[in-house]
């Protein structure tokens, strides 16, 4: 049977599954941006994630998502 993560691309280089939830604050240094501003795109709904007990959690897919979203708009705008 194949590993779910592989299927999602959430393996590192040597094969290591990756989290599928990272903190706020993981998110936050991941892209470049305050915690704050993660809590809004997670209000947005451009970050996905849940809570744990008081802990927000983002989903690492979605942080790459974002990322390949912020460099989409940034070819484009290039490219206008």
């Amino acid at each position: 049977m194949a590993d779910p993560h592989a299927q999602l691309h959430l393996v590192d280089d040597d094969g290591t599954p990756l989290p599928l939830f990272v903190s706020a604050l993981e998110a936050a240094r991941l892209l470049g941006l305050s915690r704050t501003r993660i809590y809004e795109l997670l209000d947005l709904g451009l970050l996905v994630g849940g809570r744990e007990g008081k802990r927000r959690l983002v989903s690492l897919a979605s942080v790459h998502e974002y990322a390949q979203l912020l460099i989409d708009q940034s070819s484009a705008a290039v490219e206008a």
